[in-house]
């Protein structure tokens, strides 16, 4: 994925942690670890709210199992690096459609495991419902 802006195929291994003695110690870096002041960042931010709320009814992440979560992850990223190379190759910039379509792939499948319907949120507290019931009768 070398012709996509930002994106390598190689995984540099230049930064080691500091006191590790064989500097196999990485610092990973998540989404939230993001300073969050880029225009990717705040894209993959939203949409992986957006699609937290789709898959809960609202904003509770606690609902979701880790595993879910990381897939969230995975699909608002790989989405924003789709996103801005079909923009590039609208532009008539190079970016190579093979490897457009492979990520395109991987989020397809990301995706299908968290599942595609929206969850409705039920905002009907047990007080509201009763009442409803005995105005019904």
């Amino acid at each position: 994925m070398q012709n996509l802006p930002g994106v390598s195929a190689m995984i540099p291994n230049e930064k080691l942690a500091k006191g590790s003695s064989n500097g196999a110690a990485l610092r990973l870096v998540t989404i939230d670890s993001l300073d969050g002041r880029t225009q990717a960042a705040k894209e993959a931010r939203s949409l992986r709210s957006a699609v937290i709320r789709d898959l809960t009814g609202g904003d509770d992440e606690s609902a979701l199992s880790a595993l879910k979560l990381a897939l969230v992850d995975a699909v608002a990223i790989a989405t924003v690096i789709i996103n801005d190379a079909n923009v590039r190759w609208l532009k008539g910039e190079p970016v190579s459609l093979a490897e457009i379509t492979t990520l395109s792939n991987a989020r397809r499948r990301d995706a299908q495991l968290l599942g595609l319907e929206r969850v409705a949120r039920d905002i009907t507290d047990l007080d509201s419902y009763l009442a409803a019931k005995v105005i019904n009768q």
